[in-house]
């Protein structure tokens, strides 16, 4: 009973986006879940394992009363998780670029060159790049986002369906600075992560909560950024013979 009561006690919008259907169908099924098996133990006599089964289905039923209670605020705590991913791969690289990864490994670790070095900066620069995006969409949504319409509701999905393209992203640019760097991965790597950080931009910019004058800033101010760092690697990819310097007819 009190199970039931901790479920209905929550408000669940009638208006959900993809983000809600999923997270209350994960979590109910989670709730259904933990509430079968406990239904369909045979504990033995004399014992009281009881306590710890209902304990685990009021945990569940907990976790459905946390749910974010709209749109808005589902899509903006999952965007804090891509926010904390990618802030996870670019410590790690600059433990890397410190000298911690050769503390922990000794002489046997592999080190960068000399010409590693001159594309490193403008990779990491890109993956930071990344970073300011992911915060400053998480940012917007907070101070702009509405939930008047079905249609606002559906672009809380379209903010955080492009936003999750840009982790694994950044991860494959990441594994591929690592010594020994290979130049052919990173440069693919570049490529791919600054065509979709291009194409996330023009498809936030359509967004109702992006259409400030603030918003319109950081967003020129992300593209300057996305297209400096890129020119950078260009440049040293040219200098290595990997590309060409195009002139425009």
């Amino acid at each position: 009973i009190m199970a039931s009561q901790s479920v209905k006690g929550g408000k669940v919008p009638k208006n959900l986006s993809k983000i809600q259907k999923k997270n209350s169908k994960e979590s109910c099924l989670g709730f259904v879940k933990t509430l079968n098996e406990t239904l369909g133990k045979k504990f033995p006599a004399n014992s009281h394992p009881i306590l710890q089964s209902f304990g685990l289905v009021m945990s569940k039923c907990e976790a459905i009363k946390k749910l974010p209670k709209s749109n808005k605020m589902a899509c903006i705590v999952l965007i804090k998780d891509q926010y904390d991913i990618l802030k996870d791969a670019l410590s790690e690289l600059e433990k890397v670029k410190n000298g911690d990864f050769i503390d922990d490994f000794g002489d046997s670790a592999e080190q960068w060159t000399e010409n590693d070095h001159q594309v490193i900066n403008p990779s990491i620069g890109l993956i930071k790049t990344s970073i300011v995006l992911v915060k400053k969409c998480s940012d917007t949504i907070k101070k702009s986002g509405l939930e008047n319409s079905s249609e606002q509701f559906l672009e809380y999905d379209t903010a955080l369906e492009n936003i999750n393209k840009l982790s694994p992203l950044v991860d494959d640019l990441a594994l591929s600075l690592y010594p020994p760097l290979d130049w052919s991965e990173c440069k693919q790597s570049n490529q791919i992560l600054k065509a979709s950080l291009e194409e996330v931009l023009l498809c936030l910019s359509t967004l109702h909560f992006m259409q400030s004058e603030d918003a319109i800033k950081w967003r020129e101010f992300v593209g300057k950024a996305v297209i400096h760092n890129f020119s950078e690697i260009q440049r040293v990819f040219i200098t290595q013979g990997m590309a060409e310097i195009k002139v425009s007819e």
